[in-house]
Parts: structure tokens; C-alpha cells; sequence
């Protein structure tokens, strides 16, 4: 409408000047000599003049109303941009306090999880590591081999590829058409009847701090056993059984699972039968596992594997650790 009117303005005023300005042209040629304009004559261009002044009236109100329209128009815009912004800033605001509300709820279950339970302390700290270091488990070991523990005797091992001397073992022991004197000399080529390394697989821990795939003693099939004798005559009181973790295992069914344990006296002037020191189950959730004995005095020790988990071929034995205290 503004622009109607402005167009509408702009036509009048544009005939009222071509009628003036034709009055004024001709007006020579009408009044060949000057002369002033009487009272009647003035009244003849009054309505042109006050059409001129109509007409640009109407001029000034249309341009006005174009630029009042123009600020409202502007207005109304900024408006608008003003309302979506709010409506973002809302949506931020309703997401930052959702997701701080989701973390007050974790927070709040974490610490309910704890609530209860004693706190880890530095001195806490301290002792675990100083556990980790003394051998994982803070205790003497009396099976060691560097400090004295050997393999004695062993049930039959399981060929292992890159072993020379477990395959041939295996092959004098499968031959039934050797005579038995001639298993024996074989026996004793082959190093005698326990395996050269059995002691280092079985006894002795790795620089590593811990142990790793294939260094163990590979009992052939899912049971057997292993003797161990001590570094000296120990009142034994517990011992440690430790395999690989099972997630660097290549397959964990060859951990053992259910064994005896007996032990005697080597050197006592009588010999007896071995004392049952218990029947146990190695779990699979924890590489390192202890077994409290009743205590007795023995220098050797039978580890008696009833079942492994699984593994038809054969059983790892990683480590094993024999605790107490020595008999002066």
C-alpha cells in the first residue's frame, strides 16, 4: 500500500507541474506585456496550487509510511532471529542438564558401589607392590631352582614340537617291541628318566616377572605327575600354583584343574607312605592361586594331576611354589 500511494502522489504532482508550468509558458504569448495578475486571475491557479500542496503532502505521508513499514519489516525479522536463537539455546541448556544429571546418577552409583568397603591407602599400595615384587606372593619359595628345587620324576611328557628329546622319549616309550633293557639304555642316552629342563620349566620364574606361552613342564594328556624336591626338610604350610592368564593363553583348556598333593620325608631312617596333604581344583579366574596344607615336615613333594580342562593332548604346569618354614 505505502508504495500505492507514493506512486499515486508522485502521478498528481507530476500533472498539477505540466499544467503550472504550461500556464507559465504560454503565459507570455497570452500577455504579450507584463502585467501583474489581479485578484480574479490568482483565484483561476488557486486550485493548482493547492493541488501542489495536496500532492506533496500525500508525498511526504507515503514516503514516511514506506519507512515506518521498512522498520517494522526489520523488526519483524530480528524477531524471528531472535526467537530460533532462544529456542537453541533452550535445546543446549535441556541436553546439558540431562547429560549432568546422567553423570550425578553414575557418579552416585559408583560411589554406592564403595560404600562400605575399606580405603586403599598408600601403606595398601606400598604392601602390594612390595608383594609383587617378592615373587608375587610375599612368601619363601622352597621349591625354587635357583635356590636348590629340582624335578625328580615325572610322568611321561608330551612330545612338544622343537623338542628332541620329548619326541624321542615318546617314540622309546610307544615302541612295545623294545625290550625293556634296551628303554632303558635309550633312557639314559636320552638324559635319564626326568627331562633335562623339566626343573627350569617347572621351577624356575622368568626374568619377565611373569610367565608366558609354552614356558611350562607339558604333561602328556589330561593327567600325571610331577615330584619335586625341596631345597631342604620344610614344614610345609601352603603352596602356589600358577598358569599363564587366559587371555594370552593359545588354549586354556590345558590348564590343570583337579590334583593331589603328597609329600615325604626323602631322609627320614624309615620310610612310610606319603602324607595326603589334600585334593584341590585350580579355578580358572585367577593365574595365581594358593592352597593352604596341614602343616608337615617333608622334603619332596608329589603334584598329582587328576584332570586338566579339557585338553585330550596334554596338561601345562607353569609354576609351582612350595611355602613354610625350615626345620633346623
Amino acid at each position: 500500500w505505502g508504495t500505492f500511494l507514493l506512486e499515486g502522489a508522485a502521478l498528481t504532482l507530476l500533472c498539477s507541474a505540466v499544467v503550472l508550468g504550461s500556464a507559465l509558458v504560454l503565459g507570455p504569448s497570452l500577455f504579450p506585456q507584463p502585467m501583474p495578475l489581479d485578484a480574479g486571475q490568482f483565484e483561476d491557479l488557486r486550485p493548482f496550487v493547492d493541488r501542489l500542496e495536496r500532492a506533496e503532502v500525500q508525498v511526504a505521508k507515503a514516503a514516511q509510511a514506506m519507512e515506518n513499514f521498512a522498520k517494522v519489516a526489520d523488526v519483524a525479522g530480528l524477531r524471528d532471529d531472535i526467537a530460533a536463537l532462544e529456542d537453541r539455546v533452550a535445546q543446549h541448556e535441556k541436553g546439558l542438564r540431562q547429560r549432568m544429571e546422567q553423570h550425578e546418577r553414575d557418579v552416585k552409583q559408583r560411589l554406592d558401589s564403595w560404600r562400605g568397603r575399606p580405603l586403599v591407602t598408600k601403606e595398601h599400595m606400598h604392601q602390594e607392590l612390595e608383594r609383587f615384587i617378592a615373587d608375587r606372593t610375599g612368601r619363601a619359595d622352597w621349591a625354587l631352582y635357583r635356590a636348590g628345587g629340582r624335578v625328580v620324576g615325572h610322568s611321561a611328557l608330551w612330545p612338544r614340537p622343537g623338542d628332541i628329546i620329548s619326541q624321542a622319549r615318546s617314540l622309546v616309550d610307544g615302541a612295545s617291541w623294545l625290550p625293556g633293557a634296551a628303554k632303558g639304555v635309550a633312557g639314559l642316552a636320552l638324559g635319564g628318566a626326568v627331562h633335562p629342563k623339566a626343573s627350569q620349566w617347572l621351577l624356575e620364574p622368568l626374568n619377565l616377572g611373569s610367565e608366558i606361552p609354552g614356558h611350562c613342564l607339558a604333561l602328556n594328556g589330561s593327567s600325571g605327575h610331577v615330584d619335586v624336591k625341596l631345597k631342604q626338610l620344610v614344614q610345609v604350610d601352603a603352596i602356589t600354583l600358577e598358569h599363564i592368564p587366559e587371555a594370552i593363553s593359545y588354549d586354556i583348556r590345558s590348564a590343570p584343574k583337579d590334583f593331589k598333593l603328597l609329600g615325604w620325608d626323602s631322609g627320614a631312617s624309615e620310610q612310610s607312605e606319603p602324607t595326603d596333604l589334600g585334593t584341590f581344583s585350580y579355578d580358572l579366574d585367577s593365574a595365581l592361586a594358593s592352597y593352604e596344607l596341614p602343616v608337615t615336615a617333608v622334603d619332596t613333594v608329589r603334584f598329582q594331576l587328576l584332570s586338566n580342562h579339557g585338553h585330550p593332548s596334554y596338561s601345562c604346569l607353569y609354576r609351582l611354589r612350595v611355602h613354610g618354614n625350615a626345620v633346623v
